[in-house]
């Protein structure tokens, strides 16, 4: 059974294939499920993630990694 999120997507992305969107080769978006099953069944289209959220997620996980091997003494500013 589809998610909520896949259905409104779905929903979504049919519309604008009813208003003219045509063409469609790859849909590049966040890692949200919904939206990648909506872009195979609206659009018949693969899936990429996009590399800004896929970089910000690595400096987050950088980030807590960072702190919790070091307690945060990283994030310090110098001489203190």
């Amino acid at each position: 059974m589809p998610s909520e999120a896949e259905t409104l997507w779905t929903d979504f992305l049919r519309s604008l294939t009813r208003r003219g969107l045509r063409s469609v080769q790859l849909v590049i978006s966040d890692a949200h499920e919904g939206l990648k099953a909506a872009a195979r069944k609206a659009l018949g289209v693969g899936w990429q993630r996009c590399r800004v959220g896929l970089s910000k997620n690595a400096r987050s996980a950088d980030s807590i990694f960072m702190t919790t091997l070091f307690g945060g003494w990283h994030d310090r500013p110098s001489g203190k």
